[in-house]
Protein backbone atom coordinates (compact mmCIF):
# COMPACT_ATOMS: atom_id res chain seq x y z
CA UNK A 1 0.00 0.00 0.00
CA UNK A 2 1.41 3.33 -1.05
CA UNK A 3 1.48 6.02 1.42
CA UNK A 4 -1.95 7.19 -0.27
CA UNK A 5 -3.74 4.54 0.46
CA UNK A 6 -2.53 3.83 4.51
CA UNK A 7 -3.59 7.64 4.19
CA UNK A 8 -7.12 6.90 3.05
CA UNK A 9 -7.45 4.18 5.16
CA UNK A 10 -7.12 6.12 8.61
CA UNK A 11 -9.45 9.09 7.63
CA UNK A 12 -12.63 7.05 8.58
CA UNK A 13 -11.47 5.99 11.98
CA UNK A 14 -11.15 9.56 12.60
CA UNK A 15 -14.52 10.41 10.90
CA UNK A 16 -16.08 7.66 13.11
CA UNK A 17 -14.13 9.28 16.29
CA UNK A 18 -15.01 12.65 15.85
CA UNK A 19 -18.90 11.30 15.06
CA UNK A 20 -18.86 9.61 18.63
CA UNK A 21 -17.58 12.54 20.66
CA UNK A 22 -20.05 14.52 19.04
CA UNK A 23 -22.93 11.77 19.81
CA UNK A 24 -21.35 11.69 23.32
CA UNK A 25 -21.48 14.92 24.18
CA UNK A 26 -25.45 14.60 23.32
CA UNK A 27 -26.92 13.49 26.73
CA UNK A 28 -30.33 11.76 26.49
CA UNK A 29 -33.05 12.95 28.64
CA UNK A 30 -34.05 9.57 30.00
CA UNK A 31 -36.63 10.91 32.18
CA UNK A 32 -38.50 11.84 29.19
CA UNK A 33 -38.60 8.07 28.06
CA UNK A 34 -39.91 7.05 30.82
CA UNK A 35 -42.74 9.84 31.58
CA UNK A 36 -43.80 8.46 28.51
CA UNK A 37 -43.24 4.64 29.09
CA UNK A 38 -41.25 3.74 26.61
CA UNK A 39 -38.57 2.87 29.39
CA UNK A 40 -39.43 1.02 32.57
CA UNK A 41 -38.08 2.59 36.01
CA UNK A 42 -35.30 -0.22 36.50
CA UNK A 43 -34.15 0.78 32.52
CA UNK A 44 -33.91 4.33 33.49
CA UNK A 45 -32.33 4.23 36.68
CA UNK A 46 -29.48 2.11 35.83
CA UNK A 47 -28.64 3.92 32.86
CA UNK A 48 -28.90 7.62 34.25
CA UNK A 49 -26.56 5.73 36.76
CA UNK A 50 -24.33 4.28 34.57
CA UNK A 51 -24.04 7.25 32.24
CA UNK A 52 -22.56 9.54 34.73
CA UNK A 53 -19.98 6.82 36.69
CA UNK A 54 -16.47 7.33 35.62
CA UNK A 55 -14.47 4.00 34.59
CA UNK A 56 -13.60 2.65 37.96
CA UNK A 57 -17.70 2.87 38.73
CA UNK A 58 -18.78 1.56 35.77
CA UNK A 59 -16.00 -1.54 36.44
CA UNK A 60 -17.70 -1.71 39.84
CA UNK A 61 -20.92 -1.90 38.20
CA UNK A 62 -20.34 -4.47 35.50
CA UNK A 63 -18.76 -6.61 37.85
CA UNK A 64 -22.43 -6.41 40.26
CA UNK A 65 -25.03 -5.13 38.22
CA UNK A 66 -23.66 -7.10 34.17
CA UNK A 67 -26.90 -8.65 33.80
CA UNK A 68 -28.51 -5.74 34.27
CA UNK A 69 -26.73 -3.58 32.16
CA UNK A 70 -26.97 -5.59 29.05
CA UNK A 71 -30.62 -5.97 29.92
CA UNK A 72 -30.77 -2.42 29.92
CA UNK A 73 -29.13 -1.97 26.74
CA UNK A 74 -30.97 -4.20 24.79
CA UNK A 75 -34.41 -2.89 26.20
CA UNK A 76 -33.65 0.71 25.01
CA UNK A 77 -32.73 -0.44 21.82
CA UNK A 78 -35.79 -2.22 21.71
CA UNK A 79 -38.10 0.41 22.93
CA UNK A 80 -36.79 3.88 21.62
CA UNK A 81 -36.41 4.47 17.65
CA UNK A 82 -34.96 8.26 17.99
CA UNK A 83 -31.65 8.48 15.79
CA UNK A 84 -29.98 10.30 17.87
CA UNK A 85 -30.62 8.36 21.08
CA UNK A 86 -30.01 5.10 18.88
CA UNK A 87 -26.53 6.57 18.08
CA UNK A 88 -26.00 7.20 21.77
CA UNK A 89 -27.19 4.07 23.39
CA UNK A 90 -24.89 2.43 20.56
CA UNK A 91 -22.00 4.77 21.48
CA UNK A 92 -22.58 3.96 24.72
CA UNK A 93 -22.43 0.23 24.58
CA UNK A 94 -19.08 0.46 21.81
CA UNK A 95 -17.66 2.39 25.08
CA UNK A 96 -18.14 -0.21 27.61
CA UNK A 97 -17.02 -2.98 25.18
CA UNK A 98 -13.99 -1.10 24.57
CA UNK A 99 -13.28 0.00 28.14
CA UNK A 100 -14.09 -3.22 29.55
CA UNK A 101 -11.68 -5.39 27.21
CA UNK A 102 -8.85 -2.10 28.24
CA UNK A 103 -9.42 -2.57 32.07
CA UNK A 104 -10.37 -6.79 32.33
CA UNK A 105 -13.70 -7.17 33.79
CA UNK A 106 -13.73 -10.59 32.99
CA UNK A 107 -16.70 -11.72 34.89
CA UNK A 108 -18.76 -8.74 33.63
CA UNK A 109 -17.92 -8.81 30.26
CA UNK A 110 -18.16 -12.43 29.52
CA UNK A 111 -21.55 -12.23 31.18
CA UNK A 112 -22.59 -8.73 28.85
CA UNK A 113 -21.49 -10.81 25.96
CA UNK A 114 -23.09 -13.97 26.32
CA UNK A 115 -26.17 -12.21 27.34
CA UNK A 116 -26.13 -9.56 24.02
CA UNK A 117 -25.58 -12.74 21.68
CA UNK A 118 -27.95 -15.16 23.20
CA UNK A 119 -30.83 -12.47 22.52
CA UNK A 120 -30.02 -11.91 19.37
CA UNK A 121 -29.23 -15.17 18.14
CA UNK A 122 -32.80 -16.10 19.68
CA UNK A 123 -34.22 -13.39 17.87
CA UNK A 124 -35.83 -11.03 21.03
CA UNK A 125 -35.34 -8.54 23.00
CA UNK A 126 -35.11 -10.08 26.49
CA UNK A 127 -37.58 -7.46 28.32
Amino acid sequence: MDIRGAVDAAVPTNIIAAKAAEVRANLVNWQSYLQSQMISVEDCEFIKKFEVANSEEKQLILTNEGHQCAKTFLNLMAHISKEQTVQYILTLIDDTLINTLTHTVPLAMGELQRFICSCLVMGHTCI
